[in-house]
């Protein structure tokens, strides 16, 4: 059996091809078009892709997209939002002005220079409107939880609208190369597992999936023993450790969803002693999961 895999259309748009279980190629759009992260149908790497194996749209027996129909996304999302909605409604009120405060007095000074700064302890201050408005957004009570309900109502618009974008390009590109009736949608989260498990090498593991979105969640853990995949756990959206990541990176001011790598970079000269309080104030846990409050809430990455 042949079989295509085409990648999520939003960004890093990349083709698979698996001949009998064998994976015969495998590229991003990006080595193509030399545009970082490039999104949208990967024409260039799939033209590619049969050139370098011989194989033609005819020979293709099945087309595997790791996304549901946008309608089934949307209404996973909806309704995981609906839920976020009526948890704000009757979470527990944290304070985070003494723990940021007790934060400030741990930070100890560099002595060591850093290039591009005149001195190893040189900042810059946000204005007082900015920091005003951080705090109240961003801090605890009635502004900040209306300021998070507000981020995923608008984040439920773009996905919307994006899932309807990718699912057109998706199609019409399918359709013109007449591979259309070939496809199958597979649920986001299982589409990550089944890639690190049967990569992996090994025939038992524990596959823990941690992703922004997918298919109404946003992580999973599974059992894989002799190449079968059984869920045990999910975390729900919006409860996304991938989405806190975004707002990190925004809120260092640089492009959620393209920069995490540099923030990944950046970590390792960060103490995380400084800020762990802080932060785990807005996540509840419990044995085995997590549940993270105002997760679509950008001013608290900023507050920090």
């Amino acid at each position: 059996m042949n079989v295509l895999g085409i990648s999520p259309l939003d960004k890093d748009a990349t083709v698979t091809l698996v001949e009998n279980g064998t994976v015969t190629y495998a590229a991003g759009e990006e080595r193509f078009t030399r545009v970082k992260l490039q999104d949208g149908f990967p024409h260039h790497a799939l033209n590619d892709a049969f050139a370098r194996t011989g194989l033609s749209p005819a020979s293709i027996d099945k087309v595997v997209y790791p996304f549901l129909s946008a309608d089934r996304e949307a209404a996973l999302f909806g309704a995981s939002l609906a839920e976020e909605h009526r948890l704000l409604g009757s979470a527990r009120n944290y304070r985070s002005r003494g723990p940021l405060a007790s934060a400030r007095q741990r930070v100890r000074p560099r002595t060591e220079a850093v290039p591009g700064l005149r001195n190893p302890n040189e900042t810059i201050s946000k204005g007082a409107v900015k920091r005003l408005g951080y705090r109240l957004l961003g801090g605890e009570g009635l502004l900040s939880r209306r300021a998070a309900m507000r981020g995923s109502d608008e984040w439920g618009r773009s996905a919307t609208t994006g899932h309807q974008q990718w699912q057109t390009d998706l199609e019409s590109s399918l359709r013109d190369l007449g591979l259309l009736d070939k496809l199958s949608r597979v649920e986001h989260h299982a589409s990550h597992a089944a890639n690190a498990y049967f990569t992996s090498g090994f025939t038992d593991a524990l596959v823990v999936t941690l992703d922004g979105y997918g298919s109404g969640l946003a992580g999973t853990v599974s059992a894989a023993r002799g190449g079968v995949i059984k869920r045990l756990h999910s975390i729900p959206f919006p409860h996304s450790l991938g989405t806190l990541y975004e707002t990190v990176t925004s809120a260092l001011g640089l492009t959620a969803g393209r920069h995490e790598g540099k923030v990944v970079g950046l970590a390792a000269y960060g103490d995380p002693a400084l800020l762990s309080e802080v932060l785990l104030s807005r996540i509840e846990q419990e044995p085995g999961s997590f549940r993270i409050l105002e997760s679509n809430n950008p001013y608290f990455a900023r507050l920090l």
